[in-house]
């Protein structure tokens, strides 16, 4: 497995390890993801000119396991609109998830932070932003 970061910033994988990231770049994960890790990762919020922005983590081959989109874009006048979460196996997204979300939340220039808890199978796997 591999995490496919598509946000500037730092990131923290599995058992707390740091690295500088890049955007459009795939890390290699340290030991295989279980249940309950939670996957973080962090990036500064350049403005509301920003139409979206997505963490993964990839699978081998063409395998989204996650796929967390922002997607600020969508918000309303009161700034609320969707995350997208869902996955993707043999080049086919599975049904997603839409959770609203208050994009207010977001700050032009400040560093936000963004986590998934995986769960065991069969249940929805749930993001947070800090």
């Amino acid at each position: 497995m591999k995490l496919l970061l598509i946000l500037a910033g730092v990131l923290t994988i599995a058992q707390g390890r740091l690295l500088q990231a890049s955007v459009d770049t795939s890390y290699p994960l340290i030991q295989r993801l279980r249940s309950k890790d939670i996957v973080s990762a962090w990036g500064i919020y350049n403005d509301d000119s920003t139409s979206k922005f997505n963490l993964n983590i990839m699978g081998e081959g063409d395998v989204f396991l996650l796929h967390i989109d922002f997607r600020p874009y969508l918000k309303n006048s009161a700034g609320i609109g969707p995350i997208v979460l869902n996955n993707r196996i043999n080049g086919q997204w599975v049904s997603e998830i839409r959770p609203e979300f208050d994009y207010g939340k977001f700050k032009k220039g400040q560093l936000f932070k963004v986590s998934a808890r995986l769960r065991k199978k069969k249940k929805v796997p749930t993001a947070t932003l800090r």
